[in-house]
C-alpha cells in the first residue's frame, strides 16, 4: 500500500508542477461566461440589438431560464471536457515518452499496475475537480445574470443531469 500511496503523490506532484491544470483551468472558466453570456442576450435583445450583437444567434439557445442554462452547462461539460479531459489523460501518459524517462519507470521497483493506477486517480480526481469548479462558476454566473426559473427541484434535476453527463465523459 505505501508504494501505491508513494507512487500517487509522485504523479499528483509531476501534474501539479505543470502548467497543464492552470491551461485547463482556463479553458473550462470560458464555458459559464459564455453562457452567462447568451443568457444576458436572451434576457435583454433590445440592449444587444443596440450594441450590435446579434440577438437571433443567441436565440438559437432557447429561452433565458435555469433549465436552459443548466443543460448549456451540460453540453459543455460533455464535449468541452471530451477534447480536454482527453489532453488531460494524454499528458499525463503521454509525458514519460516525451521527457524520455519511460526507461526510467520501468526499471522502478513499483509495479506497472500501480504506476497506471495512480495515473489515472491523478486524472479522475482532476476532472472531477474541474467538473465542480464549472458548475460553480456556472451557478454564480447565473446568479448573477439573474436569470429567472429558478427553483429547488429544476436545480437538482439539472444537477443531477450534470453529474451523469461529467461522470460518463469522464
Amino acid at each position: 500500500m505505501s508504494k501505491f500511496v508513494t507512487s500517487t503523490s509522485v504523479e499528483f506532484k509531476k501534474f501539479f508542477r505543470s502548467k497543464i491544470p492552470l491551461i485547463t483551468l482556463l479553458a473550462f472558466t470560458l464555458v459559464p461566461f459564455i453562457g452567462g453570456f447568451f443568457m444576458f442576450v436572451l434576457k435583454n435583445p433590445d440592449f444587444a440589438e443596440r450594441l450590435g450583437f446579434i440577438s437571433k444567434k443567441a436565440q438559437i439557445m432557447g429561452t433565458a431560464d435555469w433549465p436552459s442554462y443548466l443543460s448549456l452547462l451540460t453540453q459543455a461539460i460533455s464535449i468541452g471536457g471530451l477534447i480536454i479531459f482527453g489532453f488531460i489523460i494524454s499528458w499525463i501518459f503521454g509525458r514519460e515518452y516525451s521527457d524520455r524517462i519511460i526507461k526510467d519507470l520501468l526499471a522502478l521497483p513499483i509495479s506497472r499496475n500501480i504506476i497506471v493506477l495512480s495515473k489515472f486517480i491523478v486524472a479522475i480526481i482532476w476532472c472531477l475537480i474541474l467538473s465542480i469548479f464549472v458548475l460553480v462558476l456556472g451557478l454564480v454566473v447565473g446568479n448573477m445574470v439573474n436569470i429567472p426559473g429558478w427553483s429547488q427541484e429544476i436545480i437538482v434535476r439539472g444537477l443531477m443531469i450534470y453529474s451523469v453527463c461529467a461522470v460518463l465523459t469522464y
